[in-house]
This record gives structure tokens, sequence and C-alpha cells, in this order.
């Protein structure tokens, strides 16, 4: 009995042991095993080697504390150290509050509880000890994560020889070979190949600077420190490389310790690692310290960047300072595309749709969701706006740039068609505006809202229109145009996101990620990413999974790492049975287990021989894969490999070729490489074996998978092979080769969902074409694969997702139903339709790891495929039984459940429901990243409130919850619950951790009734019920309605029915009644924009503009307008500088803190804002970082000049900004000679301009504001004046003289009366025109007429004429008599082609605009090439006839009639009662016939609309119908006219006619319908130049 007794007791003592030893040690990332210990314990430690043991000593000393307390705020003036401790997993609440009355602050929560804190050691030890709890002190090598210690453990060969280079005084730079750090390439790819990096040179340029101005004189240089370098002083031509490091700070400290930071760390860590901080020595491997998120008010870190043999001992150093948390490297980032929109709409893909996608329309297309009113955020690469699927009419692209304020430089378009904002990082000036061929961000944004406009205005479908092809998009530009770069600003919560967010954006698509392994982790950007969703819990972002999973390893890297985002992988975007070889292939190596099962994994043959060499070697055949013997290769192998695929670990003690060459002689086909380090393939050095084989690389994680499954003696058969269709049957639900896959290391599921990824056809975009029009434009289209192109397809259809909710479908499918309720849905919710509408892949295979796939959710799929019409009923396409119900925005507090009533199975399907919520940022620090622990489960038809809910799945780590229930009987109960198990964020003391934990809830299947709960809107709002219903009481008998009173019906039968049962709750009151819903914003109509406003987001900005001073007119005409970079020798160059003196210290912020193209450094909290001879701009700013008080002095401001400027005098306006504009002074200043900023900036320097005092009212004079219209002084009976302006991000400078010209027309009694530049009398002699505006330099012209005016219709037109590069201009003609009467604005396009002639007055010239305008008669002997098209709607479908399709829909287009004998025009005769016609018509016309009836159309912008519904007898009655707001036509029928024109017509029997022929229209034997005219640009028969169209 005994012995029987003593194993269980065993086992149980070894479980109640692990339990302890895992309760007395912490977890940590960079350490799994930091024990726990009583702060008495921790405090005999420290004094165990004292002297004097009574001396109050807490924290044992670490080698690094001398240096610490040897830098300036290396230590904490209060003497706070970090400390990690636990609280009473019970009630953490007594002592959190115990420690924060002592003045404690609690900066991370490493677990949920345990916690980082930060304070006095003797208070933290005595609140810890009171509470009888352990802890542990926070040392140096705690914060060091893995990534960073696998960077230091790379370069670790090198730490004792440098530090003999240094003690021997030998040359450090020369002496160190960093690239003998590994002998053989591809054994070991570098990870510092994806860190960060800064590249210098003698010149400390970046390495693609290069301009050449002044016969050659190269460019002045810019020095890497605070100081300018002398310009006599030579330096050694070496580049360096300079790899980052990102410290995360303590939260909450006073910026005074900041600023310290900056000033003194820089030259400590030069020293530290022998490093020469003096200008002169011109260190290229000086440390660089970036503060640009130092700053940040919720997770400040600062950024330095050095030598790779520098970057142990920097990292040491960091760790080493008492007010850093964690140290991280900083990660290089990279980017990660109709057929598609069926599958996410409909959750499958015919071989019609596949075939033909745009043969009918997408089903919530068809409901009317198409994205109106939805902006979605974009950050990525270069934006082509002048591509057809963004361009928009009214704003012409090359004269964007001009419209650029601020920094970051901003474009804000709140009336363009796509694009409502255009950012790109902070010093980056407008360069980063624009495409590139084939650019990867043109490609995202199509996929997204992707819409090419039709002559009609409408949208033209093709397969690369995007997913709400009516949403508009915020894009943040990552990189300029033709440059290898992505820079993504930190931290992107305040620098990026907040931008998107600021202009309506609540869906955000980031379709980028890190490039290496490094990445898979929480990183600052994962972090980043969580924070903003937690601070706006109405936005969420779709993230991509990253393109390396074909490594067979974890390979998702961050931000996808991300917690609240949804991350995206890709599946393939094809039906099965598609029979291509092309599409459907797979490489395996296979074998058998010991139970004799098939054991199946990809291979993925790259970074070797091409895979065509390697499908000819293994198609269709089973080639034996084998180990070599010996394994490492390095000698001659045993026995005979002839025809086998040899796998090797290049992890051994001999090179690669040694390996290669004793394989191919032991006769091996072909050889796998194992790599020795545990990176992905992919970017890896190319290596060539120097004896030819078939050959490709495999990841170490693959390969050992592979290795040790040979090694084990019970697997048998290994073999590799290739095999395709149909062996290999692919399909929509198989994932794609490249799909980054999970789960992250704590467990958590990601990807989230997978789309659509596999050549996925969107827009390519091309280099930035200044006069593109949607005319012109290129409608080039590509086929991109990623996770890149999966995740804008889901930021796509979330857009219609939230415009479902918005616009009210939400409860019942349709947005006209009567239980409609329009609401904004949070980003949580979003989250939840996306995961509830998942679909499960299983069944399919998963090529990135040649595995056939289970039951949703795992690491492959994520919860499965997106698929709208799981989670969105609609009524008419899904299920009559489906419908959602949704609880948005709760709270939940610490131990709380929250029941959700009120759902009723049907048992005709399922009922999925998710709980989804943004969780508080994690720190990065540990093994499990969820802060927040919450539960869902539900209960079935519960008797009474239970807390024994049912689950159906545990889950710990993940912020999402999902309930399946799927074998529900008819009028089954649920109740789900969520639980709040563990909410742990209110416990640290930082401003976040004040919010409330919010979450949501939506629920779909097949169920009556809803989720009774005020955060339903469905159910906040009284339920309407039909007039006819029955209501089941408690006893079993019936109630009616009847009138307006409630009465029993005991004649009923019908009350045991499920619709006939209802329950009657009392809304508690202290529930307030719901918001108004608020509907989805019209998409915006064209409208004025004002000239951009200069704005700042910084606490102080210092901005220059200089303007030559001289009488030539175009020298002030300047904008950014430049497509050609010669372009910029043009620009006169000068330099800000601005001084200020604080505590006895002189400090200077100019052009020695800008290094390059995009990043400078600061000075003290001062950063340059870019050097404007790179930006070709005429103006340079220095401004403080976001977070940073300037301090409370005088600030003295100069500019500096060399090389020639554009004149010897040049006016320089300095504006003071503080957010707005507060102070403005203007100073010309003498540039004949160059004046070289050397010093510091005083008074008496030669470009002194002048001060600003921060602490009294400004010295500078404020700038005036706006002036108001000036008053029309017009002493004439009736006056018509026109003003324009620029509208330019240049400010400061006299108004930019564009040549418009007023035409003013009118009839009187028959006649045509014009007062324009070529007519300034009217033959009357009563009209007056004012004179050209370019004769008297003002933007303004005016006609007059000085007799008593005819009461007639006054038109009012603009023509210009200006050949230089326009800019946009606002037109506000305004009617007198004599007072204003009459003021109109609208948006001119000034765009006209170089060296044109001014037009003949003969037909509407090309360059007309306005409201109206009257035809004028066509000169004799001349032909007009005019084509008419007519495009109509019916059934949904758009039609449109031309030249071009001339039989379409029924319609039928009488020719060219430039195709007709004599190309006739015909001629006028005369005006009579306002309308021209012709003689001879019948020979004149081109007319279409249309022989179906025909509905609205809905063109935007067109021409001419007629409505014959209105007046059958339009042509009789004398109705006019006038042109739209771009066409510059009128056109009018009325009694006397047209029974004459149509005289000419005779004999011909058609339903409606429609004749274009110089405006003249006939409507005959009209059906009720609206028939949309366009009348297109012409051309003269005598003239090979084609003149502007007249409309869109």
């Amino acid at each position: 009995m005994g012995a029987a007794l003593y194993l269980p007791a065993f086992v149980i003592l070894a479980i109640a042991c692990v339990a302890q030893a895992q309760n007395d040690f912490l977890p940590l990332r960079s350490n799994p095993w930091v024990p726990l210990r009583t702060p008495q314990d921790i405090k005999n430690q420290a004094n165990s080697g004292s002297q004097n043991p009574s001396e109050a000593v807490y924290i044992p000393a670490e080698p690094g504390d001398p240096v610490a307390a040897a830098t300036p705020a290396g230590t904490d003036e209060l003497g706070r150290r970090l400390l990690v401790v636990r609280f009473n997993e019970n009630n953490p609440w007594v002592m959190r509050d115990a420690l924060v009355a002592a003045g404690v602050s609690i900066v991370e929560l490493i677990n949920a509880y345990t916690a980082l804190v930060f304070g006095r050691p003797s208070v933290v030890f005595g609140t810890v000890d009171q509470a009888g709890q352990k802890m542990a002190v926070y040392k140096s090598d705690f914060k060091v994560t893995p990534e960073t210690a696998a960077l230091v453990a790379e370069v670790a060969p090198l730490l004792g020889s440098r530090r003999s280079l240094l003690a021997s005084g030998r040359n450090l730079d020369s002496d160190l070979d960093l690239d003998s750090l590994h002998a053989h390439e591809p054994a070991y790819s570098s990870a510092f190949d994806a860190v960060q990096t800064w590249e210098t040179n003698s010149d400390d340029m970046p390495s693609s600077f290069s301009h050449e101005r002044n016969g050659g004189e190269e460019m002045r240089r810019r020095s890497l420190g605070a100081n300018r370098v002398p310009r006599n002083h030579t330096r050694s031509k070496r580049w360096e490389k300079l790899y980052g490091i990102s410290a995360r700070m303590v939260l909450g400290l006073q910026p005074s310790v900041l600023q310290v930071i900056m000033t003194e760390w820089p030259g400590k860590l030069a020293w530290s690692l022998g490093r020469s901080p003096d200008p002169a020595d011109a260190d290229p491997c000086m440390p660089i310290f970036v503060d640009e998120a130092l700053y940040s008010t919720t997770s400040p870190e600062l950024q330095i960047y050095v030598c790779k043999e520098d970057y142990p001992f920097a990292v040491d150093w960091l760790a080493s300072m008492h007010v850093t948390t964690l140290i991280e490297p900083l990660l290089s980032a990279a980017p990660a595309n109709a057929i598609s929109g069926w599958i996410m709409q409909t959750g499958n893909l015919t071989s019609a749709q596949y075939t033909n996608p745009t043969g009918s329309l997408r089903p919530y297309w068809r409901a009317n969701l198409w994205g109106q009113g939805m902006v979605v955020g974009v950050t990525d690469q270069g934006l082509d706006m002048s591509h057809c699927s963004f361009v928009d009419n009214n704003y012409r692209p090359g004269s964007l740039r001009s419209m650029f304020v601020g920094n970051p430089p901003r474009l804000y378009l709140p009336n363009h068609r796509k694009v409502v904002q255009y950012v790109t990082p902070e010093t980056t000036g407008t360069r980063w505006f624009g495409g590139e061929d084939q650019s990867h961000g043109t490609h995202v944004v199509g996929t997204i809202a992707g819409a090419v406009l039709n002559s009609t205005g409408g949208i033209s479908f093709d397969g690369a229109t995007g997913s709400a092809p009516m949403a508009r998009v915020s894009f943040f530009g990552t990189s300029a145009p033709s440059e290898n770069k992505f820079r993504v600003p930190s931290p992107l919560d305040d620098k990026v996101l907040s931008y998107h967010y600021g202009v309506g954006a609540r869906i955000s698509s980031e379709s980028w990620g890190r490039s290496s392994a490094l990445g898979v982790a929480y990183l600052p950007t994962s972090r980043q990413f969580d924070a903003f969703a937690w601070r706006n819990p109405d936005f969420v972002s779709v993230i991509a999974a990253g393109n390396f999973g074909r490594n067979g390893m974890v390979s998702i890297t961050a931000p996808g790492t991300s917690k609240n985002g949804i991350t995206v992988g890709a599946t393939h975007n094809y039906p099965q049975d598609t029979a291509s070889a092309g599409l459907n292939y797979m490489f395996f190596i296979r074998y058998r287990d010991a139970s004799g099962t098939r054991v199946d994994s990809a291979l993925w043959p790259r970074m070797g021989t091409d895979q065509t060499v390697w499908r000819t070697l293994l198609a269709n055949k089973e080639v034996p894969v084998r180990l070599p013997n010996p394994e490492n290769a390095c000698t001659a192998l045993q026995g005979s490999y002839a025809g086998s695929v040899v796998i090797v670990d290049l992890k051994q003690g001999c090179t690669n070729n040694t390996m290669t060459s004793n394989i191919v002689k032991a006769g091996a086909a072909a050889i796998l490489f194992v790599v020795a380090d545990d990176g992905f393939i992919e970017g890896r050095k190319l290596w060539t074996p120097s004896t030819a084989v078939t050959y490709s690389l495999m990841s170490r994680v693959q390969g050992m998978n592979i290795i040790n499954a040979l090694r084990n003696s019970s697997n048998t058969n290994f073999v590799a092979t290739y095999l395709d269709y149909p062996n290999v049957n692919l399909g929509i639900d198989s994932i794609a080769q490249f799909s980054g896959s999970g789960p992250l290391y704590d467990g958590r599921i990601k990807p989230d969902v997978v789309a659509p990824g596999t050549n996925l056809i969107s827009a390519c975009g091309s280099t930035l074409d200044p006069e593109a029009t949607s005319s012109s434009c290129s409608r080039l289209t590509i086929q991109m694969s990623g996770t890149s192109m999966a995740t804008p397809l889901v930021a796509g259809h979330l857009a219609l997702v939230r415009q479902y909710f918005r616009d009210g479908f939400y409860p019942a499918g349709a947005a006209t139903d009567v239980p409609t309720v329009p609401f904004d849905p949070s980003g949580m919710l979003l989250k939840a339709a996306a995961i509830t509408s998942a679909k499960s892949l299983a069944g399919g295979l998963a090529t990135n790891v040649g595995r056939v796939m289970g039951q949703a959710p795992d690491g492959l799929q994520g919860w499965g495929r997106l698929d709208l019409s799981s989670a969105l009923p609609l009524v008419g396409f899904t299920n009559p039984n489906f419908r959602i119900a949704v609880a948005d925005y709760g709270t939940i507090r610490d131990g709380e459940m929250i029941y959700l009533p009120g759902i009723r199975a049907t048992g005709t399907g399922p009922i999925i429901a998710t709980l989804v919520w943004h969780d508080f940022p994690g720190s990065g620090m540990t093994n499990r990243d969820l802060i927040n622990d919450l539960d869902f489960g539900y209960l079935l038809n519960p008797q009474s409130t239970t807390t024994n809910y049912s689950r159906t799945r545990a889950d710990s780590v993940n912020n999402v919850e999902r309930v399946e229930l799927y074998n529900l009987q008819p009028r089954d109960n649920v109740t789900f619950v969520v639980h709040g198990r563990a909410i742990r964020h209110s416990l640290l003391t930082t401003p976040d951790a004040q919010r409330p934990q919010r979450w949501s809830v939506l629920v779909a299947g097949h169920f009556t009734g809803t989720l009774r709960t005020p955060l339903n809107p469905a159910f906040a709002r009284p339920a309407r019920v039909p007039a006819n219903m029955l209501i089941q009481m408690p006893n079993g008998t019936c109630l009616t309605v009847r009138a307006n009173n409630l009465v029993f019906d005991p004649a009923a039968t019908a009350c045991n029915a499920t619709t006939a049962i209802f329950n009657f709750i009392e809304e508690p009151a202290s529930v307030p009644p719901p918001p108004p819903p608020s509907p989805s914003p019209p998409v915006p109509t064209p409208a004025v924009q004002d000239p951009p406003q200069l704005w700042y987001p910084f606490p102080l900005t210092f901005r220059v503009d200089f303007y030559p001073v001289t009488n030539v007119a175009s020298a002030n005409t300047y904008d950014y307008d430049y497509t050609d970079d010669t372009l910029r020798s043009t620009v006169s160059n000068f330099d800000l500088q601005v001084s200020w003196n604080w505590n006895g210290q002189t400090f200077s912020a100019g052009i020695g803190n800008f290094l390059g193209y995009e990043t400078a450094i600061s000075s003290s909290g001062a950063v340059h804002g870019g050097d404007n001879i790179i930006y070709g701009t005429m103006y340079e700013e220095i401004h403080w970082q976001l977070g940073y008080t300037p301090p409370p002095t005088t600030y003295y401001v100069c500019v500096a000049w060399q090389g020639p400027t554009a004149s010897s005098n040049m006016n320089v306006i300095l504006t003071v900004f503080k957010n707005d504009p507060v102070a403005s002074i203007s100073t010309t200043f003498n540039t004949d000679f160059d004046n070289f900023a050397d010093g510091d900036c005083t008074p008496s320097s030669v470009g002194y301009i002048g001060s600003y005092d921060l602490n009294s009212p400004p010295s500078l004079p404020p700038p005036s504001p706006s002036p108001p219209p000036a008053p029309v002084n017009n002493i004439y009976p009736l006056m018509f004046k026109a003003d324009w302006l620029v509208l330019s991000g240049v400010t400061g400078r006299t108004n930019a003289l564009v040549d418009i010209d007023i035409i003013v027309a009118w009839t009187d009694k028959g006649i045509l009366y014009e007062l324009s530049f070529d007519f300034p009398d009217s033959t009357s002699g009563s009209g007056k025109y004012g004179g050209n505006n370019f004769i008297t330099n003002v933007n303004s012209e005016n006609a007059y007429l000085t007799a008593t005016p005819p009461q007639t219709r006054y038109d009012v037109c603009l023509r210009w004429y200006d050949d230089k590069k326009p800019l946009a201009a606002s037109a506000t003609p305004t009617g007198c008599v004599p007072g204003p009467i009459a003021v109109s604005k609208q948006l001119i396009r000034t765009l006209f082609p170089y060296n044109v002639v001014r037009q003949p007055r003969y037909g509407i010239a090309s360059s007309v605009v306005g409201t109206k305008s009257p035809i004028r008669g066509a000169r004799a002997g001349v032909s007009y090439d005019w084509d008419m098209v007519v495009a109509w709607t019916a059934n949904q479908q758009t039609y449109e006839v031309s030249t071009y399709d001339r039989n379409v829909g029924g319609g039928v287009h009488g020719g060219d009639n430039m195709m007709l004998a004599g190309k006739p025009n015909g001629e006028v005769r005369d005006y009579r009662e306002g309308f021209g016609y012709f003689n001879d018509l019948h020979e004149l016309y081109e007319r279409v016939t249309a022989d179906e009836r025909v509905e609205p159309s809905t063109m935007r912008n067109g021409g001419a609309q007629f409505d014959a519904s209105r007046n059958p007898a339009a042509a009789v009655e004398g109705e006019a119908a006038s042109g739209g707001a771009d066409t510059g036509v009128t056109v009018a029928a009325n009694g006397s006219t047209a029974p004459r024109a149509a005289a000419g017509l005779q004999g011909i029997n058609i339903p409606i006619l429609v004749v274009a022929a110089v405006g003249v229209v006939i409507l005959g034997a009209a059906m009720g319908s609206f028939v949309t005219i366009v009348l297109f640009g012409w051309t003269q028969a005598r003239r090979s130049r084609g003149y502007s169209a007249l409309s869109t």
C-alpha cells in the first residue's frame, strides 16, 4: 500500500514545487527566470559586502552604476529606481494605492499581477514588505530584448579585438574587419541587414544625395553634430553605416531632464565608445542622437545610431542608465491587390465571375454600399494622383505640390473625389509627393477605393475597380519617388495615425512591416498601433501579416503582431478546378512516419537555382532526400548519392564550398543548404557555389525539422517531388505560399483573417503626370501578389461594413426598412464583424507549409476568410432567417459579469457571436502581451442568472473570443456573458490607464429577437411592431391590438407560434435616451477650396520665406510644381538659424541639425525642417518637437545665404507660429556677397531678421488678418467683376498674376451682345470692358453697362491664356447694381497648352468656363469635328452611345459628321429669341435613337440634362436646359423655333431624337425619361491641334 501511494504523492509534490517555482520567478523575454524575492532578501544581498551593516543600501550594485552616476540625467535626481513588484492576486489594489500615495509611478504592466515601478527604493521596499509580497531589482540586462541580444551576439567576436585596439592606440576604423565575422556566406545572414541605418561619409551626406550647381561646384556640407564644421577642414573620404537602437524611457520625465539627455548624453556616449566628439576630427562613427519620439506623452523613446562595432557597448551604456526601461533595435520597414471582391462579398467565386468579374454588380454594391462618405487611411509608398483611378478634373495634379503646407508637409483637399489628404514625414519637404513606376502605394489605394470615371462622370467598372469605389483616402507617404526608402515616423500613433483620424478616417490600411525574423515580436510599432486604438475605440487598423510564410516558422512581423489591429494573411484568387499548371503547383518533401501516415512539408526553392530547374528535376517524380554521411560533409561522403537531394546543415566546421564539392562528388542531383542562423531566407546575399549544382537555401527551423525527422529511424521513404494540376487543385480555400503564419510566441492567433492576395489587379502607378485629366490620364493596371494586396482588400470591405451600420442597414439588412437604426460603429465592432464573418478553410491546402488545414482558428488561416455575407444580412441576398445583433462601446470592470439576453434560435442554422476588446498596449517585456483578460460565454435556456456559463474554447491570450452554436433547437433562448476576468490596466498611473476597458459584441445567425441591452442601438430605440400582432401572456391567453387599445382575444389560436411571443421589460431610468442617428455625410460635390492656411502642429515654429525684389513679373510666380530636379537651380540658397540663451547656456538650431533628405537631429528640442536647396523651395523652418516645451526666453532669428540668388536684393519674411501664426516681420537683404552662418545668431549678425520673446508680448508685429473684400466702387447701372487668387501653400508674397479674361454676354430683342477682351465695346455703345488684368497687374477684371440694362439674363464666363505652369485659382464673379447682388465661387483649373495662340471667337472657345454661356454661330467655310455622346442607366446598367460605340442598348448613333459628304456644319443665319438654329438641318445633324425606356442618369458634372418626363412637349412649350457648371453651354427649345427645326426631321420614326449641332436639341415623342447630352471638345478640320474638352 505504501508503495502504491508513493508515486501519486511524488507527482503532487512535484507539481506543487513547479507551481511555487513559477510563482517565484518572472518570465521576461530577456530572461525567463528572474527570481522574485522578499525585500529583506534583496537588502541582505545588497549589504552583504558592506563594511557598515547599518548603511541603508537597498539595491545591489551593478557594473554600469558608475557610468550612470557620471552621466547627467543617467540617474534620477530624486533617487528613484526601476523595480519589479508583484501584487496580491486576489486584491492588487491595496498595495497599488499605497505605492501611488507614496509617490511611486507604476509605468508598465509585465503581467496581470506584476508591474514595473519607478520610485524611491526605501518607499517601494517598505510598501512591498508591509504587503507581504515579493519583488526584484530591474537590472540593466533585463532591459535588453532578445532581438537586441541577437545583434550584440553577432558582433561579440569583435569585442576583444576592439578593446585591444583601443588599448594599443591603433586605428580602430581601419584595423577592424567586420566582414570577417562569418567566413562563408550564406551560412549566416547578418541580423544587421534588417536594422534601420544612417549612412555617412566625409561630407556627412546620405549616399543617395548628389547635386551640382554652377558648373560643378559642390553643394555645401552638412555636419552631423549640432555645430557646423569649418569649411576649410579636410575629412577622410570614407563611408560608414550607423545602426539604430531604441531606448524606451521612463514615462513622465520632466522636459528639463529630456533636454539634459539630448545635450549631455551624446558626448558621454562618444567618450565611452572612444569616439571624438570634436567636429574637426570628423569621426564617421560619432553616435547620432535623434529625439523625434523622445517627447511622446505615451511612449517616449530615444533613438541612437552607432557603428556596428560600437553596438554592444552602446547597448550596455544605454541599459545602465536608470531612466531607460527597454533597449530594442530600430528595425527597418518594407512594403509587405475585382475578382477578389466577389469572394469577399459572397464567400464564393464561380468560373463565370472569375472570367467576367464586371458582368453584374456585387450584392453589397447593388444595395448602394459603395463606400460613400467613408475615409480610409493608408500608410504606404508614393501615390500617383494623376492615375485615372484617382484623378479629379477640378485639381490639376501638377499644381498639387504647391498646395502643401506646414511640417510635416500636408496637402488637404476636402473636396477631392479620392484623396482627402496627403502627408509626408517631417523634414521631407515636397520631394516625397507623387508616385513612381509600379508604385506599391498606388496599387494599394486602388485596391481600396480606385475608380475610373467614364465620360458621364460615373464609375467605369473593370477588374481593377476598388473594393469601396466611392470611398476616399487619407494618404501618408513613406518614401520619395524612385528612392528605395520606407520611413514611418515614430511614434506613429502621434505622427501618422492621428493625421488619418483628423480627416475622418476610422479605418487604416497598413501594407508594410519589419523585414526580418527580428520583427517577429511585439515591437514599438505594435505597441503604438495598440495605444492609438486604445485611446480611440472607434478606430481599427488593418495590417499585413507579411510575406515570409515559406520559411516554415512563425513569420508574422511587427506591426502585424499588434493586438488591436486586424492582421491579414493571403489566399489564392481563383476558383478551384481552374485548369492551370501555372496556378496550381507545389513542391513537397514527403515521408512516412512510424504509423505509415504520410507527412507533407512544403519545399519552396529560392535564393539558389531557378525554380524551373527544380521543376524539371522533380516533376512527377519521387526523388530521394538524404542526409550526408558524415553529416557535416566536410570530408568525402561514404557511399553513392546518385540522383538524390542531399540536405546539409551549414552550421558546421568547414566552408560551404568544401561541403558542396564533397556532396557533388558523391553524385547528388541537388543540395538543400540549411542556413546557420534563425533568420528568414528572403533578403540574403546571393551566393553561388564554386561547384555547379542545383541548390536552394532553407530556413533553419524548417531544415532542422526535416533533418531531425531523417535522424529518426522510424520514419521512412523521404522524397522530394513537384506536382501540378490536376494533382494540385488549389482555389480560394488555399493559403498563398508567401502568407505569413503564426501563432505568435505568446499563443495569440495571428493572422486574424485571410483574404485573396495573389495576382490582384489594381492601378499601376507612374511618375506624376502634371497635366492629367480624366480623359488623358493613365489607366494602366498591374497584377501584384502579397499580403500587401490582401490587406487593402479587407480595409476596403470594412469601409462597406462601416457604411452598412452608419447608413441604417442594421438590423434588417435594408436602409429603407422600418426598424433601421443608423449609428457609428466602433473599430472593435468592425473587427468583430470581420471575425464573425470569417469562413473556415478546413480542407484547403496551406501552400506556405504544405499542409491541409483543419477547422479555424489556427496560425495559418486565423479565423478564416473574410465573407461579408456571413455577418451582414442583406435583403434579397442572404437567407431570410439570417440576422445580426450588436452591443457596442461597452465598459467593464475587474470581475464584472455582463449578461446579454434576447436571442432566440430558429433552429434553421448556426449562431456565431464574437467579443472584441481593444486591449491596453503591452509592455513588450514578457512572453504574454495581453493586459486585460475578458471571457465570453453563453447560457442556454437559463432559468436564472448564473456564473456557470459555457465557452466554445478557453482563451487567456487573445483579445478576441468567439462563441459558435451549431446544434440549437427552435426557440432555444441564448444569453451571452461578458466576464471581466482580470482588468488590470488601471493598476498603472499613466494617463492612458485612466480610460475604461471597452468591448463590443456582434451576434450573427439564425435567430429572432435582439440583444436586450442599451448598448444595442436597435434595442435602445423603441421597436415598431405590426398593428395586427398577437401577444401571448404568461397564462397562455392572447392579446391583440385594436385601434389604440390592447385587448384580450380569446378566439386567437396562433399564440403558440414563435413569432407571436414577445418580452416586455422596463427600461432603467438611468439609461439616457439614444442619441439621434448620424447619417453618412454626402459625397462632397466640387466646391471652392480656400487657399491652404499655414499651420504647424508644434509648440513653436520659426519660418522664413524669401522672394526676389525685382520688377520682373514672373519672378514671384513661384510655386513648387517641379517635374524636373534641374529646375531647382532657380531656387535661392538661404539657411535659417535660431539662437537663444537659457540657464546661462547658448543654443543654436540651424542647417547643421539637418542631416539629409529626411532626417534631422535636434538642438534642445529644436529641429531644422530641411534644406530648401534639397527640396526646391523658397522657405526654411525650425520647430520644437511635439511634447517639448520651449524655454521662455528670447529667440534671435537670422538667415545666411550662399551662391547666386534670384536677385541682388531679397525680401525675407519671418513668421512665428504657435500652431497658428502669431507674429511676422519683413526684411530686405543685399545678397551680392555670400553670408556664411559662422557662430550664433545675434542682433549684430549680417543676416539678423529680428527676435521673439516668449516671456512677453511679441516683439514682432502680429500678422495682418486677411483683409475683407475690397468694396466695389461702382457708379454704373450694372457691373460684373471677377477676382481670383492662387491656391498655393506659398505665403507671404504678392499673389501670382494669372491672365484671365471676363466675358459677359446677353441677348436683347433677338440680338446677342458681348463684352470681352475681343469686344471691349458692345454694339449698342452702352457696355464697356474694364481692361486686361495682365496690363494692370491685378487678378481682377470687370465689365459694365453705362445705360439702363435690359431686363434679361446675363451670362458671365472666364477665359485664360497663360502659358506658364498654372495653379488652381478661385474666381468670384460678382454682379453689382451698384452694390453686390450676387456672389458665386467656383474652382477653376487654369490649365492650357504651352504656346497656344488666342482662339478664334467663332464657335465655343475651348477655354470658356462658367455656369452659362451663349452659343455663337460657326464661321463659314470651316468644318468642326463635334462628337456627341449620350449615356443613360436602365435596370442598373449604364449605356453609352457615341461615334466609337454606335449601337448600344437599342441606341444608334447617326454617324460622324466628318465622315459625311462635305463635312457639314451648317450655317447660322441669325439669332431669334436667343436661340440659334440651322437651315437645312436634316443634312447637318448627328443623332442618337433609343428604343428602350431609360432612367435618370447618375452623371456627375456632365453636359445638359433634359427632363422629358416633366414636360413631354418640351420642344413645343419652350423649356430651357442649361449645361453643368463645367460646360459653359446653354441650349434651349421654345415654341417659335422647335417646329421649324423639327421640320427637317420629318419621316424619322424614333421614340427620342437628340440632335447635337451647335447646341440644337430636339425632343420628339418623349417617353417620360431623362436624356443626358455631353458635348466633347472638337477639332477644326483645317488644324491638327485638338482643343481642350468642354466638359467631363
